[in-house]
C-alpha cells in the first residue's frame, strides 16, 4: 500500500521533490500549519520516494477541517494536523471503500490565534 501524505500548498517541498525525483529545497514556507514549514530531509527523501504521494492542501481547507473538528468531534486539532483530514475531504473518492487511519494532535494550538471566533 502507498502512503498517501498531505501537506500545505504554501509549502508543498515533498510533493515538489517526489514529483521532481531530487530535494527541493529553494522556498520559503507559508503556512499556518507551522510545523510543516521545515524541508524534506534526505533519509526521509529516500524512504518517500516510490511509497508515497502528497495531496496538497490550501489554508483555508485545513482550517476548515480544523473547524470541522471542533464541530464535531469538539477537539481542538492543530492545522498540521487537521491538514490530514483537510487533504481526504478534498478526494474523497480517492478514499472511498478504505480503511483510513488519521492521527489528530492539538498540543500545538494558540488558542488566541484560531482562525475563526474573532470578535
Amino acid at each position: 500500500a502507498r502512503l498517501v501524505l498531505a501537506e500545505p500548498a504554501g509549502a508543498a517541498d515533498t510533493a515538489r521533490s517526489l514529483a521532481a525525483g531530487s530535494l527541493q529545497l529553494d522556498f520559503t514556507p507559508d503556512t499556518i500549519c507551522d510545523g510543516l514549514r521545515g524541508t524534506l530531509g534526505a533519509p526521509n527523501f529516500t524512504l518517500l520516494q516510490g511509497a508515497a504521494e502528497v495531496i496538497t492542501v490550501d489554508d483555508a481547507a485545513t482550517v476548515q477541517a480544523m473547524r470541522l473538528l471542533w464541530q464535531v468531534l469538539k477537539q481542538v486539532v492543530e492545522p498540521s494536523s487537521a491538514i490530514a483530514l483537510a487533504a481526504i475531504l478534498a478526494e474523497p473518492a480517492r478514499f472511498a471503500g478504505q480503511r483510513v487511519g488519521v492521527v489528530l494532535s492539538g498540543g500545538n494550538v494558540d488558542l488566541d490565534a484560531l482562525p475563526w471566533g474573532r470578535a
